[in-house]
């Protein structure tokens, strides 16, 4: 008989530490979304200020200033070559904008990443070294 209660207490700690799993699981992915933030705000602002942009005058910019957006569940399958397929998407958002560069007032924060951090050359080079 203890044995039947020791296997189910144990039955039931397992259960309370896969929530607490789940908990912890959350809470990273929502520091490492806060991170990643964080540093691509960074990137923007650098990248601005580099160019002779004050980054107070875009208003896309503007959107940091807000308050964090809820965390999504995190991805469960990521595609094949997903890095080198955003790479090519952003690569090709960077030369369009370069050609016709969108107005600072109706900038996307990723068409600013694409024409003021996002550097062709340097991914290259890191894929072939």
């Amino acid at each position: 008989m203890l044995r039947r209660i020791n296997r189910a207490l144990l039955r039931r700690l397992d259960r309370v530490a896969a929530v607490v799993d789940r908990w912890q699981a959350a809470r990273d992915a929502q520091q490492e979304q806060r991170r990643a933030r964080e540093l691509f705000h960074g990137l923007l602002l650098g990248g601005l200020r580099d160019h002779g942009i004050d980054p107070a005058t875009v208003p896309a910019m503007r959107r940091f200033d807000e308050a964090e957006p809820p965390v999504e569940p995190p991805v469960r399958f990521r595609p094949p070559n997903a890095r080198d397929r955003f790479f090519a998407k952003i690569a090709e958002l960077a030369r369009r904008c370069r050609r016709n560069p969108p107005p600072l007032e109706r900038a996307t924060r990723m068409e600013l990443f694409a024409m003021y951090c996002f550097d062709e050359s340097l991914i290259a080079q890191a894929e072939s070294g």
